[in-house]
């Protein structure tokens, strides 16, 4: 039995009927960067959002892959509806995107938060 025929007996074979949703973002297959982010609403609707996705590529570019735990990330827009979510592994990314996100002059709502709100660890706004 070939390789491809035993991998789609044992359930490994991808699925490649099912089309997939297009998305904007800076996801990768790997799995290992310290930072990725993708775009769920409109741009426009925050006049910093292009600011934010480049801090992320400069981010993504500075630490690469990196271990350690994943925080999430949001630029908010009206009624708390995000715009950008940004994964970051690692203390030192997620303390480099946010003191860059404060240089941009905005605010995380969260910062007194005793914890994690919906499992989203900074939104800004």
């Amino acid at each position: 039995m070939g390789e491809a025929k035993r991998r789609k007996a044992m359930g490994q074979y991808p699925d490649t009927t099912t089309p997939k949703a297009p998305v904007l973002s800076a996801k990768s297959g790997r799995g290992s960067e310290a930072v990725t982010w993708e775009v769920l609403g409109d741009l426009a609707e925050h006049p910093k959002s292009e600011s934010v996705i480049q801090l992320l590529e400069k981010l993504k570019r500075e630490y690469g892959s990196i271990g350690g735990n994943t925080m999430l990330v949001t630029l908010e827009g009206a009624a708390r509806t995000p715009i950008i979510k940004a994964s970051v592994k690692g203390l030192s990314t997620f303390m480099g995107l946010i003191g860059g996100m404060q240089d941009l002059g905005l605010i995380d709502r969260l910062v007194d938060a005793p914890g994690p709100e919906r499992g989203i660890d900074a939104a800004f706004s």
